[in-house]
């Protein structure tokens, strides 16, 4: 699904309608790593998807949503939107 993704280039609404769908309702688990620590993630979708990581006492360290949210799957994964959004 992500190859027709980067082949497609959508713009930022299409790709947040992705990001929403692909979360689902809700989710998330714990974190037990170096990057980020002992905690928790959390993500959701819907009209307002978002990821939010947050530490052992549950405080939100980051927190992705909007903008910050399809800049950030645009890098991971490494799709490029349309003109307008490059700007």
């Amino acid at each position: 699904m992500i190859w027709q993704l980067k082949d497609q280039r959508p713009d930022d609404a299409a790709l947040l309608d992705f990001i929403s769908n692909a979360f689902g309702i809700w989710g998330g688990g714990s974190l037990n790593g170096d990057d980020f620590g002992k905690g928790w993630y959390e993500y959701a979708g819907g009209k307002h998807p978002r990821l939010e990581i947050q530490n052992r006492q549950h405080e939100t360290t980051h927190k992705l949503e909007g903008p910050q949210l399809v800049k950030a799957f645009r890098q991971v994964y490494r799709i490029h939107g349309d003109q307008l959004s490059l700007f």
